[in-house]
């Protein structure tokens, strides 16, 4: 058992093997990825630092894929993977976002002193430098209520810094999701303190500019290409200046990440094209557009395959660390389900919560060796990831589990609540991570603009045309049904004239054009409410921006709709040479 525990430990072995271990052929070739948060047992569950792999992997020519996301299997299918080196990793043309940086001639960019690191553990910086003291979160139902319900998190306290990826792993997506929050500023946290650079207790305001948060709900504008979605995002929310030196073009940044993340292929293709991956991937892009020095990502991977979740993971650790020139470190957070252990070991630092309480928080490179010295060692042919989670997961199909489970869970969380070390000392308070640049109520105005008029063509200008020939057809059948309503007599024909009233403002308005139109705003919803989550532009901005853009032509519709049955109906011909009557109709 011993040798085992070792081997878990042990770097990858001195001779790179080419191209994806077998764990994620098994898993990417042939197994249908879950989107779903469900607890489920790891396929990947050989020894997978054999070298049986190698030789079963040689042997395999091709897996299946999309044949629209060459940039990302070919990353695993042909080239040589060793994340604990530089020298043996996959080089793309564009490196990093900052390979155009560092590419061109000039001073490097060097990021504060280094840290000691172990060999299988990315450098680490000393800044940023991030502390969670003692966080505890109610759940979001409850904020109402707060004196009867009990805490979602409670007392958790982990650290991380430049140059490191730290995955929160946890048995409910809330938990790992209200830790996120609190870090990007989204909520406030009941108790706890949040340090950042030595500072204490960070303004929610002041994380809410500093952070990227990618959320699990990529709700992007399917009307929209990936080149227009990331212009989109960068004409809101610039990046931050730490670069602006070296003059790098908007679209120099931009097509670095769609080169980076395999997005290349599909830089033209509209989201509502594209496969749930590519929108994921294209999310993440436009939030490392922002450059920040902090990034949080709620479950990017999910509804991915193994050979996509095993490029993003990789990207992101490269992210981390700062590429190949080591320019600057970044902090990395992120939520995952059980990866495989070629994944685990990509991963610098390990959350693992159960309950709302920390099971373990610290190096992934010690975990092991922790669980082995509280009695609960990994078994042989396992992977650590996915039997720790379960571990710690209340087992519900009968009594007798639940018992024996939430006595474990118990046991687990005041161990390490005994045995866990304080946090490092911060030291003295240095300045903040440079603040993402948002643009005012006029540009935001103007990039709603654009994105109605140029981007979100032809579907915008179809609409509107379908509207248009509806109306118009609603028009002629409404007129040819109250052709020439007599004027002989107006008290003969005053039910004639109410009910044709009566009939184009009520019956046909309501249940068909208004319909449509709400069925537009509602498609069109949770890529706002997104976009707002996200401070790209405010809400009374977008209403305002959204009134002007539709005011002509909800005009014109409404000119196409009323004018053609008033004029067969003939009660414009109520008083011979006077126009008010039709007027106030129209104003009516």
């Amino acid at each position: 058992m011993q040798n085992i525990h070792a081997s878990y430990q042990s770097p990858v072995p001195q001779k790179p093997h080419p191209g994806v271990p077998l764990a994620a052929l098994q898993q990417g070739g042939f197994s249908n990825s879950s989107s779903n948060w469900n607890r489920n047992k790891s396929i990947s569950e050989a020894n997978l630092l054999s070298s049986e792999y190698t030789r079963s992997y040689q042997n395999m020519s091709s897996h299946p894929r999309d044949p629209r996301r060459n940039s990302v299997a070919e990353f695993g299918h042909h080239d040589v993977v060793d994340h604990h080196s530089h020298m043996m990793r996959p080089v793309s043309k564009a490196e990093s976002h900052l390979s155009l940086a560092t590419s061109r001639r000039g001073p490097s960019v060097i990021r504060g002193d280094y840290l000691s690191a172990d060999e299988d553990v990315p450098t680490a910086f000393m800044y940023p430098h991030l502390q969670v003291c003692g966080l505890g979160i109610l759940p979001q139902s409850s904020s109402m209520c707060r004196k009867k319900q009990h805490l979602l998190l409670n007392d958790i306290s982990f650290e991380v810094r430049g140059g490191e990826l730290l995955a929160i792993m946890a048995t409910s997506e809330d938990e790992g999701t209200g830790i996120l929050d609190v870090i990007a500023g989204k909520t406030r946290p009941l108790v706890g303190d949040v340090v950042l650079n030595g500072q204490h207790d960070v303004r929610q305001h002041s994380l809410r500019n500093r952070v990227a948060y990618v959320q699990c709900d990529s709700h992007l504008c399917k009307d929209m290409t990936v080149l227009q979605t990331m212009r989109f995002h960068y004409d809101l929310k610039k990046p931050t200046p730490k670069l602006e030196h070296l003059k790098i073009d908007a679209m120099d940044r931009i097509n670095v990440l769609i080169e980076d993340l395999g997005l290349e292929q599909v830089r033209d293709t509209k989201v509502s094209n594209m496969t749930i991956s590519e929108r994921r991937r294209l999310n993440v892009a436009c939030h490392l557009l922002l450059d920040t020095d902090i990034v949080v990502l709620d479950q990017p991977t999910r509804g991915m395959d193994i050979f996509d979740t095993f490029f993003l993971v990789e990207y992101l650790r490269q992210w981390a660390s700062g590429g190949a020139a080591n320019a600057l470190g970044r902090i990395v957070i992120l939520t995952l389900h059980p990866p495989t252990y070629e994944i685990f070991t990509m991963i610098s630092r390990i959350l693992l919560i159960s309950a709302g309480r920390t099971m373990y928080s610290g190096r992934r490179r010690d975990m092991l060796q922790y669980f082995a010295m509280v009695d609960y060692p990994c078994p042989s042919f396992k992977n650590p990831s996915d039997y720790y989670l379960d571990l710690v997961t209340l087992d519900d199909l009968s009594a007798e589990a639940m018992l024996e489970s939430s006595q474990r869970i118990e046991q687990l969380a005041e161990v390490f609540r005994q045995k866990r070390e304080p946090l490092s000392d911060p030291g003295l308070p240095t300045s903040l991570p440079l603040q993402i640049r948002k643009t005012n109520c006029i540009a935001q105005s103007f990039a709603l603009f654009t994105k109605a008029m140029i981007y979100t063509q032809p579907k915008t200008f179809l609409n509107w045309l379908s509207l248009i020939i509806l109306s118009v057809s609603l028009s002629l059948i409404m007129g040819a049904l109250f052709w020439d309503i007599p004027t002989s007599d107006p008290q003969l024909n005053l039910n004639d004239r109410l009910g044709y009233h009566y009939s184009i403002m009520c019956i046909v308005i309501w249940p068909i054009l208004l319909i449509l139109t709400l069925m537009e705003v509602r498609r069109n919803r949770k890529t706002v409410e997104r976009d707002i989550s996200d401070d790209l532009y405010g809400r009374f901005t977008y209403i305002i921006t959204k009134t002007i853009v539709n005011i002509f032509p909800s005009l014109f519709v409404w000119l196409i709709y009323l004018v053609p049955s008033y004029s067969m109906t003939g009660l414009y011909m109520q008083s011979t040479g006077n126009y008010k009557g039709f007027y106030i109709y129209l104003a009516i």
